[in-house]
């Protein structure tokens, strides 16, 4: 008598496999839906940064006199890297830079002219853009 270790059924299924070509399916469409919105996200991302800036800009305090800017600026670091003929920005109005230099304290100070009541403001001078997509490659 012949001892067999496997049953004769389970033999037969294995040698010879009924589904062949059937598709097997290993990951489920929710999962590709999923990745696909991933894959959307991170698209979108690298096409905002190749596109948007970051303005660098040194703030400081303008006092406006008979159409006259003086703006004083409170970061020395910043404000080091403003020259003549940059836009000042204060509120909606915007006027160029004519001359820069040191107070008798040693601040950095700027000039410009603007047709602007007289009083103190707040201003922003842009002085670097920067591209997203080249920061974070750098």
């Amino acid at each position: 008598m012949e001892k067999k270790v496997f049953r004769e059924k389970s033999v037969e299924r294995i040698s010879s496999p009924d589904e062949l070509n059937a598709y097997m399916r290993v990951v489920s469409p929710s999962a590709w839906a999923v990745l696909a919105a991933v894959l959307l996200v991170l698209c979108a991302l690298v096409a905002w940064s190749a596109f948007a800036t970051v303005e660098s800009v040194a703030t400081g305090s303008a006092a406006a006199e008979g159409g006259v800017l003086t703006i004083t600026f409170a970061d020395a670091e910043t404000a080091q890297h403003v020259e003549a003929g940059m836009n000042v920005t204060i509120g909606a109005v915007s006027a160029e830079i004519t001359s820069v230099g040191r107070d008798a304290r040693g601040r950095i100070i700027a000039g410009a002219t603007a047709n602007m009541p007289d009083g103190r403001y707040e201003a922003r001078v842009s002085y670097k853009r920067t591209q997203i997509l080249g920061m974070l490659l750098n």
